[in-house]
């Protein structure tokens, strides 16, 4: 057991669980975010503020500020792949594709046919680094790596948000059925204005509410099985025995908030193998309460009287 490298939790590698799916999500975004960034430095966009007012004269084919901070975004992506590569003896390779003579129909829409000349491009290596972000949490300076690609999400954002759009989540619009009847989901990532309440799906094109999307979002990432509770609450400096949180659930204080059924958090248990999860806040929660009553309990207690209400003899 060591320290993680970036905020000093106890770890195993050098990033804790936290800090190494903070970094997934950071390079999951980014593979989206690269790609509007090249909208920007080629004017493409389509965040103006109007042309009430403009002035004739004919503005700049592209946008200076936007191509330095590609420039940079290429530099920085590009150094971590290879130095994962390099570091662990491993090949850079786009992820979910097929090759282009591939019959039959793709997993879902995030699958692609790789073209015959094909050429790396920003957001594969994005999501090869997603795909192996426990790699990069075993290889020296990590922490780095983490930093630096949350800088570049926040840089990102700054030079294509001019109207301060914000994150709304995956779209969760069914789009069809595998051959395994587990549900497709088209999952692009969606975006909307600050006052914006519905937002359109750019893939889907279905209408989605954008708090009850961030909300949904957001309930996901706060549940997990038992086995993530624990390893996520000792990440976190707040380690609960498990003999305490199988107490929690016996007495019904902590809840079952559902069930994983083929990827997805379902209410009800379909097959008996599905694991259950529970909210981490509201164990968090109950930590802290079981830690309050205890504190007050001993504040409480009379001079010289142990916990269990009896004074101690003298030998």
């Amino acid at each position: 057991m060591t320290l993680c490298r970036k905020c000093y939790q106890p770890a195993h590698l050098f990033l804790c669980p936290r800090c190494t799916e903070q970094l997934r999500e950071n390079l999951d975004q980014l593979a989206w975010f690269v790609e509007r960034l090249d909208e920007t430095v080629t004017r493409q966009d389509t965040l103006t503020l109007g042309s009430i007012g403009q002035s004739s004269e004919e503005p700049m084919p592209f946008n200076l500020t936007a191509s330095s901070l590609a420039h940079s975004a290429r530099n920085t992506i590009t150094t971590w792949v290879r130095t994962v590569c390099e570091h662990h003896g491993i090949e850079f390779g786009p992820v979910r594709v097929v090759s282009l003579d591939f019959i039959g129909p793709l997993p879902d829409s995030r699958w692609r046919r790789l073209p015959r000349r094909y050429t790396p491009t920003l957001p594969d290596m994005c999501e090869w680094l997603a795909e192996h972000v426990q790699a990069i949490a075993l290889t020296p300076g990590a922490e780095e790596c983490a930093d630096e690609m949350e800088q570049l999400r926040e840089q990102i954002i700054k030079a294509i948000n001019r109207n301060e759009r914000r994150f709304a989540g995956p779209c969760p619009t069914i789009k069809g059925h595998n051959q395994r009847g587990e549900q497709i989901h088209c999952d692009e990532m969606l975006y909307a204005e600050a006052d914006e309440q519905f937002v359109e799906c750019p893939r889907c094109k279905s209408k989605i509410d954008v708090d009850k999307n961030r909300l949904r979002s957001a309930v996901n990432r706060d549940l997990m099985p038992e086995a993530k509770l624990l390893e996520i609450l000792e990440s976190l400096g707040e380690k609960v025995p498990r003999v305490k949180l199988y107490e929690w659930i016996r007495t019904k204080r902590l809840h079952i908030r559902g069930w994983i059924h083929a990827g997805r958090i379902v209410n009800t248990r379909i097959r008996r193998g599905d694991p259950r999860v529970f909210s981490l806040s509201q164990a968090r929660q109950l930590r802290w309460k079981d830690e309050a009553e205890r504190d007050a309990s001993r504040l409480s207690l009379p001079r010289g009287t142990t916990a269990q209400g009896t004074t101690p003899t003298r030998k």
